[in-house]
């Protein structure tokens, strides 16, 4: 069970993790699968690549922040960042994708810090 203070705590860690350096931020993976398909009847296996995306929290210059991740590079299109565009405002920092907590436990958390 997490406490008020491991969630203040929390609180204050993710505002230091911003990372200015664009070219660290995760990019997701390229994995080989293997499924199962029926061709002509009969089943075999067969492998199949995949992009594994690794979401994270974007920060662009107009003070926005967006949940993105990598998009590859294909025949007719650039690798960019999903929700973004060649022309659109590109990131200036970026941080781990983290679930965020509940406003309620954050409210808690707050009173509790305050009663104290």
């Amino acid at each position: 069970m997490t406490t008020t203070a491991e969630i203040l705590q929390k609180a204050r860690d993710l505002i230091s993790e911003w990372n200015f350096d664009m070219t660290a931020a995760p990019l997701g993976k390229e994995v080989t699968v293997t499924r199962q398909v029926t061709v002509d009847g009969e089943k075999q296996d067969r492998q199949f690549k995949e992009h594994h995306v690794a979401p994270v929290w974007l920060a662009t210059a107009d003070g926005k922040v967006h949940r993105s991740y990598w998009i590859p590079a294909m025949k007719t299109s650039a690798g960019r960042w999903a929700g973004f565009s060649e022309n659109s405002d590109q990131p200036i920092a970026w941080m781990p994708f983290e679930v965020p907590a509940h406003p309620d436990a954050i409210k808690r958390a707050i009173s509790a810090e305050e009663a104290a």
